[in-house]
């Protein structure tokens, strides 16, 4: 008996199927890494959100924190001969008072009388202020605040 053997043509088969395993391989890769930049980039701006959002929030404590020492140290002075300015020490400058965090963030803290949108200014008095903004700039992310000021104790009879 003698064995027939049939041609099968099927030379560069393999290489045929190793590019397409390749191929997909490649856009695997390529996907993966396009998510995992998103994804970073995602995260630097959280990041940065909440290092601005920490940075409004120390202004605002320290404008509380020099309203209740303030408050205190002026209770026998008239508030209304005590400016904004006065105050803090001199701190204010344009309407506002400004500083920086441990993290490099910054604050700009502007007072106001009511709601309307018009800021005080450094010469106005603590009596005036009802309510603050303080915003937080850190890598060109600004996070901003607002807060309501108790008003200003009575002055001792």
């Amino acid at each position: 008996m003698s064995v027939v053997r049939k041609s099968v043509h099927l030379k560069g088969s393999t290489l045929v199927f190793s590019l397409i395993v390749l191929a997909f391989l490649l856009v695997s890769a390529i996907s993966l890494a396009t998510v995992a930049v998103t994804e970073k980039r995602a995260a630097l701006s959280t990041a940065k959100s909440n290092l601005s959002f920490q940075a409004a929030d120390s202004g605002a404590e320290a404008v509380l924190v020099g309203i209740k020492e303030g408050d205190a140290d002026n209770a026998v002075t008239p508030l209304s001969k005590i400016s904004i300015d006065d105050f803090f020490g001199g701190d204010c400058s344009g309407g506002m008072i400004t500083g920086g965090t441990a993290q490099s963030g910054t604050y700009e803290v502007t007072f106001y009388k009511d709601d309307t949108s018009d800021a005080l200014g450094c010469d106005e008095k603590r009596e005036d202020v009802i309510r603050i903004i303080s915003k937080g700039f850190y890598v060109n992310t600004t996070r901003a605040i607002e807060v309501g000021i108790p008003p200003a104790p009575l002055p001792a009879p």
